[in-house]
């Protein structure tokens, strides 16, 4: 006689604020040192799939339609009830009959024109595949080809075919754990974003539990956590995440990194802390005062305001205690203090100015700045006045001179030789954009106008800033490259550096001129 298939729903158990969890489960003979191992066991003890009286698994059964919804709904972490069903061919199916309905009716499943679901039907992999892409939130209309071919694809994509012969016609078992567990459990461990937790929410059935991030780039957003996501349980505030998110706002994996308190170490240059490369995309999230780092059990907060984004960049001859993980011997994100950052001079872009206020409530200016490749904010000292809208929008560079990260003066450069006998300069080589009529390696060409011409030296490290449009109006800049320097277009070339050397160490490039 076939063995029914029991599935264990799980229930997360809140007592005085603590998560209870399941006890281990012993693993069934028939799957110990085969590929389904891994799944199975984790399966197991995720209670959403259990063995036989026996202690079988009996990973080459063939599964039906039912079977499969059962799967699915409990691995979804669903609040199923055992309510009325459109489909008139469930009956002996009692068992199976609350999961059909929350399956048909949240989308993850699909009966036939004729009004039958079909329940004992073998499961095809294209369908088991469809509802495991599904119960992670995508639907036909957001997936832009034809069933089955788009959710194969989908699931490819989000590397839940590991391991799966995606050509079988039909589900065994043993393949519906391995499909399981790269779906629900396995995509908890395959990440490719980085955030800080600021806050979590746990929320009552069927509704998953929710998490308030700031990612890498500034922006604070909350995202949905399947309850079958262990990790979820372990955050706090404060805790540095690797995750990734899908179309409906999901968390579809979740990892917490280990975090490496430092006390008081150096940032020598804006490339090293305490001795360690920093990634050249490592994000650089702030929190609190350079108070609230001297002990390494820092008070994190779960209000969103306390916590912002700042740049390597800012982080030159400071020192200071700072938060950090590590990955193939770099740092690739840090928490630092709000209150820290470059002292010195930066120069770039200003994008957008707004009013703000800083971690004391003062009212002060914000800046959108482009420095290098990277947009950061910086917030002023209340006092330096803001340049207008106009002036950013003509391709001006601007002089920032900065303490511990907040600006205190702000300055557009100026049309002048070198100063005799100084070794400094702030300068613009072409007084407006000029047109380019040639390039070389280390050079370009302007057009001064009435037939006269200028050679311009490029520094070796000279960075570019193109325009961006609206029509035919420049919108905003964005970082470029020396491919972009070509003939017929026009620039605005500067001398930013102290080497005593009349080079442009920044261009700004627009295709037209128009502002």
């Amino acid at each position: 006689m076939k063995k029914m298939l029991t599935v264990v729903l799980i229930t997360m158990l809140v007592l005085s604020s603590s998560i209870v969890s399941m006890a281990k489960v012993a693993l069934p003979s028939d799957v110990t040192g085969t590929k389904y191992e891994i799944a199975v066991s984790a399966l197991m003890n995720a209670g959403i799939v259990s063995g036989y009286p026996d202690g079988d698994f009996m990973p080459s059964q063939s599964m039906n339609r039912a079977e499969a919804c059962k799967l699915i709904v409990t691995a979804v972490g669903a609040n199923i009830d055992n309510v009325g069903t459109q489909f008139k061919d469930l009956a002996g199916y009692s068992w199976a009959t609350p999961y059909i309905v929350y399956a048909a009716s949240n989308g993850i499943v699909s009966g036939y024109d004729d009004g039958t679901f079909r329940p004992g039907n073998k499961v095809t992999m294209d369908e088991i595949i469809t509802m495991s892409v599904r119960a992670l939130g995508y639907k036909d209309s957001s997936l832009n080809a034809n069933w089955p071919l788009a959710y194969l694809s989908k699931a490819k994509d989000l590397n839940i075919l590991s391991g799966i012969d995606s050509a079988l016609k039909n589900v065994d078992r043993g393949t519906a754990a391995l499909l399981l567990y790269n779906t629900f459990l396995l995509k908890g461990e395959i990440t490719n974003d980085l955030g800080v937790v600021i806050s979590k929410t746990l929320t009552t059935d069927p509704k998953p539990n929710s998490i308030t991030i700031i990612k890498k780039e500034g922006l604070i957003s909350t995202y949905d956590v399947p309850k079958i996501n262990t990790v979820f349980d372990d955050l706090n505030p404060g805790d540095i995440i690797g995750f990734s998110s899908d179309v409906t706002e999901k968390i579809t994996a979740l990892v917490k990194k280990d975090a490496i308190y430092a006390y008081n170490k150096n940032f020598i240059d804006s490339s090293s802390y305490n001795g360690i490369s920093l990634d050249s995309d490592a994000p650089i999230f702030t929190f609190g005062l350079k108070g609230d780092f001297i002990q390494s059990k820092v008070a994190f907060t779960s209000a969103s305001s306390d916590y912002g984004i700042s740049s390597f960049r800012l982080m030159r001859n400071i020192s200071t205690s700072a938060y950090y993980i590590m990955e193939n011997d770099k740092i690739t994100a840090m928490i630092v203090p709000t209150d820290v950052g470059f002292t010195g001079k930066a120069y770039g872009m200003i994008l957008e100015t707004a009013s703000a206020s800083n971690i004391n409530g003062k009212a002060v200016g914000a800046i959108q700045f482009l420095l290098g490749t990277n947009e950061i904010q910086i917030l002023t000292d209340g006092i330096v006045v803001l340049p207008a809208k106009v002036d950013f929008l003509s391709g001006s560079v601007y002089e920032v001179s900065l303490k511990n990260g907040v600006a205190t003066n702000i300055a557009e450069a100026g049309l002048d030789a070198i100063p005799a006998n100084k070794n400094s300069a702030f300068l613009e080589l072409t007084s407006d954009f000029r047109r380019i009529t040639d390039t070389g390696t280390d050079y370009i060409i302007v057009d001064r106008g009435s037939g006269d011409s200028e050679a311009i030296e490029l520094s070796a490290n000279a960075v570019v800033y193109v325009a961006t449009y609206d029509g035919n109006i420049i919108e905003s800049y964005k970082a470029g490259t020396r491919s972009d320097l070509r003939n017929g277009y026009n620039v605005r070339a500067f001398d930013v550096t102290d080497d005593g050397v009349k080079s442009a160490d920044v261009l700004v490039v627009s295709k037209i001129v128009s502002r």
